[in-house]
């Protein structure tokens, strides 16, 4: 199914002081997933942030901070789909070669790898767009990212002055940003150098999720196979044998019991004799 999550709203200031987190977001299950089955999510800030730090931890924790959104009933760990000068995208977040969905149900990849239509193939099923929450502020299109479309760290132009860091990568002095509407290489590498000081979005991905089986109790069985209690069946009549001792015979059909049938016979006679021997009488007289 295409599902429809379900968004609840509320509000957490970061501590880079721009970006909202949409609390209660609950994501559901993409359509064709199976009990068991593994994938991730996606998603794009609401809001935004500079990139002058080169560490990723400061990343990800803008990316968990940006929402709360639980599947399952758990909350989902998200990480930041961005390099830095010692980390490249596609290692930071790893290759689990799960499909991967928008948080609307739209599956943007078919596995998080460099294998063809892949998060990391140049060639995206579907552009990731969808953030959670409300309308989003600030620039709607560009991302940062700092990463080339195989998902390694970019390196622009040589080295920021000053450092070993290659410009182009999050905490140079200049770093890539992606268009998250675009579906070919441009999701991550849309325009370089941007200053790191400019404010614009950024993607998260989540942690590897589990397709749970449904709780028996809420799914409606199937009417073909279930057994009724006979205890609550009423039966058709035209079937039901009657309990003999508690029928009304017809009184057209009964047959008389013999013992029954003799001595109504000698009652009849005897009343008989009775009335032949008045009737002499009386003529006698």
């Amino acid at each position: 199914m295409r599902f429809i999550s379900t968004i609840l709203f509320g509000s957490v200031i970061t501590a880079f002081g721009v970006d909202i987190a949409s609390a209660g977001a609950i994501l559901s299950t993409p359509h064709g997933l199976q009990a068991g089955g593994h994938f991730r999510f996606v998603y794009v800030t609401r809001m935004t942030t500079t990139v002058y730090s080169s560490d990723i931890a400061t990343y990800d924790a803008f990316i968990n901070k940006s929402s709360d959104a639980t599947y399952n009933g758990e909350r989902i760990t998200w990480k930041a789909i961005g390099s830095t000068s010692s980390v490249n995208a596609i290692n930071h977040i790893g290759v689990t070669g799960y499909p991967v969905y928008n948080v609307d149900g739209v599956r943007v990849a078919a596995t998080d790898s460099t294998g063809p239509h892949g998060l990391w193939s140049g060639s995206l099923e579907s552009s990731i767009s969808q953030y959670i929450g409300s309308k989003p502020t600030g620039n709607d299109t560009y991302v940062w990212t700092g990463t080339n479309t195989d998902g390694t760290a970019t390196a622009y132009g040589g080295t920021t002055p000053g450092t070993d860091s290659p410009t182009g990568t999050l905490g140079s002095s200049r770093a890539t940003v992606g268009d998250r509407f675009s579906s070919d290489y441009k999701w991550s590498t849309y325009w370089y150098p941007e200053t790191i000081y400019t404010h614009y979005k950024m993607y998260g991905i989540s942690e590897e999720l589990t397709v749970m089986a449904p709780d028996p109790s809420t799914v409606a069985p199937d009417p073909s196979t279930v057994v009724p209690d006979p205890s609550t069946v009423v039966p058709d009549p035209s079937t039901v044998v009657p309990d003999p001792s508690t029928v009304v015979p017809d009184p057209s059909t009964v047959v008389p019991e013999p013992s029954t049938a003799i001595m109504t016979g000698i009652g009849c006679l005897f009343a008989l004799a009775c009335c032949v021997k008045r009737k002499r009488s009386s003529h006698s007289q």
